[in-house]
């Protein structure tokens, strides 16, 4: 017996295949929606010409250890620390170091603080070797990242490649900008309004010097 077709029956497929495609789109919308509760819009900063105290640490959760240290070190030396910044750098894969990282983490002073230190540019400092620092200025893109901490890699690695992905896409031209070099992407922990968030930074341009 020949099977009947109705003559609306692909219309009504068709209608279907348009319904899951739309609640698709809308899923993903959401999940987009979702990701901008917790991330700012992409915006720019111009960090100034900063005096920093640096320190680095190896091993395999290296923030903690040095950001411990460092903190101690301007409560030992009874430093004003309006800003602190850390990022991540390579080590030396030769060394017995599997599943360790290397962290270092800035505390910007203002120059009168460095009477407070020890003479010279640089000293130990609880097992740490301590460099003072002029980092030039630079204009960077900037995303904040609210309650980080609640899922690290996925906030904080997603927030990078967020970032990342968005400058690819984008050219940056000003006047008084002149290139880059030797800059770093930098991680700002602060307190927002009771909230923990990050503020995470790639540098675009650098800022000529007046």
């Amino acid at each position: 017996m020949k099977k009947r077709v109705f003559p609306w029956t692909n219309s009504i497929i068709r209608f279907i295949n348009v319904v899951h495609v739309l609640n698709f789109a809308l899923k993903m919308e959401r999940m987009e929606i979702n990701l901008k509760d917790y991330y700012s819009d992409i915006s720019y900063e111009i960090i100034d010409t900063m005096i920093v105290l640096s320190g680095t640490a190896i091993g395999r959760e290296p923030e903690n250890k040095i950001m411990t240290i460092m903190n101690n070190l301007a409560k030992v030396y009874q430093l004003s620390v309006p800003r602190a910044f850390g990022f991540d750098i390579p080590i030396d894969r030769n060394d017995n170091v599997t599943n360790h990282r290397g962290y270092e983490y800035w505390l910007a002073v203002d120059e009168v603080e460095l009477v407070k230190l020890p003479s010279g540019y640089s000293f130990e400092f609880e097992g740490v070797n301590i460099y003072i620092k002029q980092i030039p200025s630079c204009r960077y893109a900037k995303l904040r990242i609210e309650d980080p901490f609640l899922d690290p890699f996925e906030r904080i690695g997603g927030g990078w490649r967020r970032l990342v992905g968005w400058l690819e896409k984008h050219e940056f031209k000003d006047a008084g900008i002149v290139k880059c070099d030797n800059a770093y992407c930098l991680e700002e922990i602060k307190t927002v309004n009771g909230m923990i968030v990050i503020d995470i930074y790639v540098p675009v341009a650098r800022v000529k010097e007046q």
